[in-house]
């Protein structure tokens, strides 16, 4: 199944896959992505924080050596821990 037509718990497809549909420019959705994991951290779901997690393992494979994507690790590994 693609990521495309995964489900989240409501039934709809999740916004990052939606908006990733779109045909922005690599900014705006880099902007996007930042938006969603600043969400998801400062969200008190701990189902956010965990979506917070895996964004920003994406995009520290997508950017490599960031300091930016770093620190905002560093933020959500304090969440959890």
């Amino acid at each position: 199944m693609s990521y495309s037509a995964k489900r989240n718990r409501s039934g709809s497809r999740p916004v990052l896959y939606i908006f990733s549909r779109i045909c922005l420019l690599w900014f705006q959705r880099d902007v996007f992505n930042l938006l969603l994991i600043q969400a998801a951290m400062k969200s008190s779901d701990k189902h956010h924080h965990k979506l917070a997690r895996c964004l920003l393992v994406e995009r520290d494979a997508q950017k490599d050596n960031s300091p930016l994507t770093n620190r905002l690790i560093q933020r959500a590994q304090a969440l959890h821990g």
